[in-house]
């Protein structure tokens, strides 16, 4: 798996940065989302709610690969979850 730190330089999102990951073997970060999710007893609902930006459906997408997930999202969901960022994106 290859994951790669996109600075946007135009649009709405200017100077946001997002993550892409190029799916390869093994787990993707949302894979990894959802285990540890699951692994700490908590919902989608609940960890939308201690994210507070994001609906239990976004978080569904996320787990799925189906939504990107930007910075903003990587450190609150690392944050409701209690993990290391660096949990999320580790390579298997």
């Amino acid at each position: 798996m290859h994951i790669y730190l996109l600075k946007v330089l135009n649009s709405a999102f200017i100077g946001r940065f997002f993550i892409l990951i190029r799916k390869g073997e093994g787990m993707n970060t949302g894979e990894r989302i959802r285990k540890i999710r699951v692994r700490s007893g908590i919902s989608q609902y609940e960890l939308a709610r201690k994210v507070n930006h994001l609906n239990q459906s976004q978080i569904s997408k996320i787990e799925k690969g189906q939504r990107r997930i930007n910075d903003i999202d990587l450190v609150s969901i690392s944050e409701a979850l209690k993990v290391d960022i660096s949990e999320l994106l580790k390579e298997d």
